[in-house]
């Protein structure tokens, strides 16, 4: 992906006015990008060796996805004698993630007490970062993290609430209509998730979704026949 920007010029140019155009051009892509970030730019200044010929308009272009980090801008004249030329810049965005406070060992359900938020250097690290710690609260860590570690989304997991072998109340409704049996559940289950259940009664098997600890839900009237 190549971003471009065009800007005309009046007449000739130099490195005082050519470089704060290139800066306001990636601050202005990096800000799109990431508009709850803070932005800052630096632009290697031009060669004073460097003769360019003046220039009526130029085109920036930026060959990254993802315009933060170090990057390579190209300037590229078009009137009225063709030139091209790159320049290496260093695009800083930091925003204010979700890192761990101190080690948590895997299986431990994460809390005020072992999360903080702090700002970080988003060319550092991964996208799927969290930026609120009410989106970790209660969820269970699927490995070790280190104090200081930013957490990323796939390094959490709803804790199961619902286990393979347990038995749960089921409960069914449609309209006005409420049915619950006792069942036995085939999987294992977190908050949300549609599970195997078994009706002991009928012996039959509905699926479910977990809505508390010893508790199921379905809303279809095909599985609250099911239930009788």
């Amino acid at each position: 992906m190549i971003l471009m920007l065009c800007v005309s010029l009046c007449s000739t140019y130099n490195s005082a006015n050519l470089i704060p155009e290139i800066e306001s051009f990636l601050q202005s892509r990096s800000q799109e990008r990431f508009p709850d970030a803070h932005i800052s730019v630096q632009v290697l200044p031009l060669d004073p060796r460097l003769k360019l010929a003046p220039c009526d308009q130029y085109q920036f272009s930026l060959r990254s996805q993802k315009p933060i980090g170090r990057v390579s801008i190209g300037v590229r004249c078009s009137l009225p004698k063709p030139w091209a030329i790159y320049l290496p810049a260093q695009v800083q965005a930091t925003k204010d993630v979700v890192v761990v406070r101190a080690g948590v060992e895997r299986g431990s359900i994460l809390s005020l007490t072992n999360l903080a938020v702090e700002p970080r250097d988003l060319s550092k690290i991964r996208s799927n970062f969290l930026t609120r710690v009410s989106d970790a609260q209660g969820f269970e860590s699927v490995r070790r993290l280190s104090s200081g570690s930013v957490l990323y989304s796939n390094l959490i997991k709803q804790p199961l609430v619902v286990k393979r072998g347990e038995r749960v109340n089921i409960q069914a409704g449609h309209g006005a209509i409420t049915i619950s049996a006792i069942g036995e559940a085939l999987q294992d289950g977190a908050f949300g998730q549609q599970i195997k259940i078994r009706n002991l009664q009928s012996k039959k098997v509905v699926h479910a979704w977990v809505r508390s600890k010893g508790l199921v839900s379905t809303r279809f009237l095909s599985e609250i026949s099911n239930l009788r």
